[in-house]
């Protein structure tokens, strides 16, 4: 019965903490809050970037319309420059002065066929964007709550920022581990109580509701996290998403419970677990 209560303190920590999370809203002032992406929680999910250049907030939707939004909004980098940006490393923050200089603008490459890309205004790496469902990934994995009080301060950008995808001349990056591989390294970082690095294999806008849950498990509560992580097996296999199961005993149901893991392809083409 113990073990049966530790199972339901564990599911209702990690659901709230999570939810909590995602739904924290913006503390940053106007300044901190240019080239970050927003969720407008108040009006059916708006997803918002507020630009540094103008100083406007411009949609980000899902639209095949070849619009030149990004386009106008980009700065000119030459490839030389765009080079002296790092691309997206787990764990590290670049401390390149040309990087923190144009974190969280987007960047299109002047020459050689370049292409676009999001410099990160947190780790200040480089996102390149390749599609318009590639920039709604990059948005959703990073965007922050925000109230329409505080959104609304910003003017609105004359057109919703869809993509015009420029040349590309960049060869692929090499496949990162296996999703299941993912799915042990954090169930054993959580077993060793390294926290650190556990949230390294959780995208963002996962990462302050499991460190939450973290902070909060006791001994037990941890290893069944852990177990939880490892025992998980592949329920539904695709292209940019991978979804693992493991049945668990729910107090409150008082029967069995099916948890879901879902691992997410990311921009860089590593693997992180997404959503729980």
């Amino acid at each position: 019965m113990h073990k049966k209560q530790t199972i339901i303190y564990l599911v209702v920590i990690l659901f709230f903490s999570i939810l909590l999370a995602k739904l924290s809203f913006a503390a940053e002032t106007p300044k901190q809050m240019k080239g970050r992406f927003y969720l407008q929680v108040e009006q059916r999910g708006k997803i918002w970037y507020i630009n540094p250049r103008d100083g406007k907030k411009y949609e980000i939707y899902d639209n095949k319309l070849a619009l030149d939004a990004i386009a106008k909004t980009a700065l000119g980098i030459t490839k030389e420059n765009i080079n002296k940006i790092p691309t997206y490393e787990p764990k590290k923050i670049s401390n390149q002065p040309l990087a923190k200089r144009f974190g969280g603008y987007f960047l299109l490459v002047t020459n050689e066929r370049g292409g676009l890309w999001y410099v990160d205004p947190q780790n200040f790496q480089r996102y390149q964007v390749t599609s318009t469902q590639n920039l709604l990934t990059l948005a959703k994995n990073n965007f922050r709550g925000i109230k329409d009080s505080l959104l609304n301060t910003f003017p609105t950008g004359h057109e919703k920022l869809v993509v015009i995808l420029p040349p590309i001349s960049t060869p692929p990056i090499t496949p990162p581990p296996t999703p299941s591989t993912i799915l042990g390294l954090a169930a054993e970082a959580v077993r060793q109580k390294n926290d650190q690095k556990a949230l390294t294999y959780f995208t963002n806008g996962l990462k302050l509701g499991v460190e939450y849950g973290l902070n909060t498990f006791n001994n037990d509560s941890r290893l069944l996290f852990a177990n939880l992580l490892s025992g998980a097996t592949l329920y539904q296999d695709g292209a940019t998403e991978k979804i693992y199961t493991i049945k668990t005993y729910f107090g409150m149901a008082s029967s069995d419970v099916t948890l879901k893991f879902h691992i997410q392809k990311q921009l860089d083409n590593t693997w992180l677990i997404s959503k729980i």
